[in-house]
């Protein structure tokens, strides 16, 4: 058996498959304008699940070295930012942290 996740819900703003995947792809890629569109389809997503209560707070996953190096900015960061203020909550990049390259 595996232990329960460490998480209450998970909830997908759209299904990774065309044409959500290749916006997902062009933001990774530096296009920053699917980004404000993809955090508008997780605003809604939150918002339809119940999530986007008071007392939330957001965070990423931290981007590798390597990625970062190679995209010149963290996309989970910057999607989280920008989900936490369409949201209004706040967004916390310290509260994770990489234990792994």
């Amino acid at each position: 058996m595996h232990p329960p996740p460490a998480f209450a819900c998970v909830v997908a703003a759209v299904d990774y498959a065309p044409p959500a995947d290749a916006g997902v792809r062009r933001y990774k890629d530096g296009r920053l304008a699917d980004g404000r569109a993809l955090a508008a389809l997780m605003a809604q997503a939150w918002r339809e699940a119940g999530l986007a209560e008071a007392g939330a707070l957001l965070t990423s996953v931290p981007a590798s070295r390597r990625g970062l190096r190679q995209r010149g900015f963290c996309p989970p960061a910057e999607l989280a930012r920008r989900l936490a203020r369409e949201l209004g909550l706040p967004f916390a990049p310290w509260a994770l942290r990489r234990l792994r390259e």
